[in-house]
């Protein structure tokens, strides 16, 4: 007799795990955003905020340090000894006008680190100061606006004589703020919000130490029972039932679910931080107001909300892959029909080529694309699924079923 095989009906993954599984992760980026506004709010407020004024000039300067001196400069308009800077032109940044400034003023081409050390906000002018430390004094070539130049020990420049005012607090701030080493003074905003920051990542970082086994183990054990669910539906479906039982092989997928979906959980507020981070510095230097900065993190938070909701959908699809190909190992199912979602404005053409073509399940579908072998679902943002085959279809339902039992039997003795 002929042997002839049927196409099961496809498992799809369960939206009911998708929604609580996003659900769980978005709850956390909620928290943790109106956690770190409320930390950024009290470092700001303690710190003095930075008063915003639209009528206000914004320049930068840099303070050259080579080892225990800092090069000042005398002006050739009566104002003194500064430093070398200037106002910013349309669309540039603090540390762009600081660059191109010493460049003009000094003839010098520095593009080393820039530290930031202050923030003086006016009126009339918003003046950001940077640290340039250098092992060498460079060779200056003044423009018309210095006559002077002079390295000057640290300890005596805050009270140079004819220093402009101006210089003379940045100066001290970096005698005394947070890039000295014995900073004596209260903490500038800067120095807060850094506090604040170090604060906020300590504290979810072990909360989500501490949480991420618990959800990701629920999360596993819900796509599990919708998969072993939807599996027998479309086995029974086909003619046959049959009875899941534990086995290595659907234990070693679980575990490597839970595994990299704590992973994953872990990194939400990491990833976070670092959005977050440059934001806060650059607002600071600017002399954003508090109302700007939480407008600004909140933006993030939406980005972050967006991220937990493909993290969740990504990987609802990879887990329902995982147990649904050990399950199959375990009945001695060995081949599927590809079946391509048709879904989203971008799909890849490799997956549209493999739609309707069989495959070996223990080794996957090739994908030029990405030049491995994979399974519907399991490369981010992939929503495509597949079609076991029942072998063996033409002979009676008891030998199928005898057989699938075989399979399962030597699957567990393995």
């Amino acid at each position: 007799m002929v042997t002839k095989v049927k196409l099961a009906k496809p498992v799809f993954p369960n939206a009911g795990v998708d929604v609580w599984y996003r659900g769980q992760l978005q709850a956390i980026v909620v928290e943790m955003s109106r956690d770190l506004v409320r930390e950024l709010k009290a470092a700001w407020n303690e710190g003095g905020g930075i008063v915003t004024d639209t009528s206000v000039k914004y320049a930068a300067g840099v303070i050259f340090r080579c080892h225990d001196h800092v090069l000042l400069l005398h002006r050739t308009d009566a104002l003194g000894w500064a430093l070398p800077g200037g106002g910013l032109e349309p669309g540039e940044t603090f540390e762009a006008a600081a660059r191109r400034e010493v460049g003009e003023e000094l003839g010098l081409t520095y593009d080393g680190p820039l530290a930031f050390v202050d923030v003086q906000q006016g009126p009339p002018v918003r003046y950001v100061t940077f640290l340039a430390k250098v092992d060498q004094r460079p060779l200056l070539t003044l423009n018309s606006e210095h006559d002077q130049a002079r390295w000057v020990r640290l300890s005596e420049a805050p009270w140079w004589p004819g220093l402009h005012p101006g210089v003379a607090a940045n100066l001290k701030e970096l005698v005394t703020g947070p890039l000295a080493q014995d900073a004596k003074k209260k903490p500038t905003t800067s120095a807060l919000m850094e506090k604040a920051l170090g604060k906020w990542a300590t504290n979810w970082n072990g909360r989500i130490e501490s949480a991420s086994r618990k959800i990701a183990w629920n999360f596993a054990a819900k796509n599990q029972d919708a998969t072993d669910a939807a599996t027998k539906r479309t086995l029974a479906d086909a003619g046959f039932t049959v009875k899941f039982k534990p086995t290595k092989l659907v234990q070693q997928a679980f575990e490597a679910t839970v595994a990299e979906n704590v992973g994953l959980i872990r990194t939400i507020p990491q990833k976070y931080l670092s959005d977050v981070q440059a934001m806060v510095w650059q607002s600071v230097m600017q002399g954003s107001d508090l109302a700007t900065l939480t407008k600004q993190i909140q933006e993030k938070y939406g980005v972050a909300y967006r991220r937990a909701a493909l993290i969740a959908r990504d990987q609802n699809h990879k887990a329902k892959a995982a147990m649904e190909k050990a399950r199959r190992t375990d009945l001695g199912i060995t081949e599927a029909v590809w079946m391509h979602s048709h879904a989203g404005k971008e799909p890849r053409p490799t997956h549209v080529a493999m739609d309707g073509r069989r495959y070996q399940i223990d080794e996957g579908m090739y994908d030029s694309a990405v030049g491995k072998y994979i399974w519907p679902g399991t490369e981010i943002n992939c929503r495509c699924t597949d079609r076991a085959v029942i072998p063996g279809f033409g002979q009676t339902s008891g030998e199928m079923y005898a057989k699938m039992v075989r399979g399962y039997v030597n699957a567990k003795r393995k």
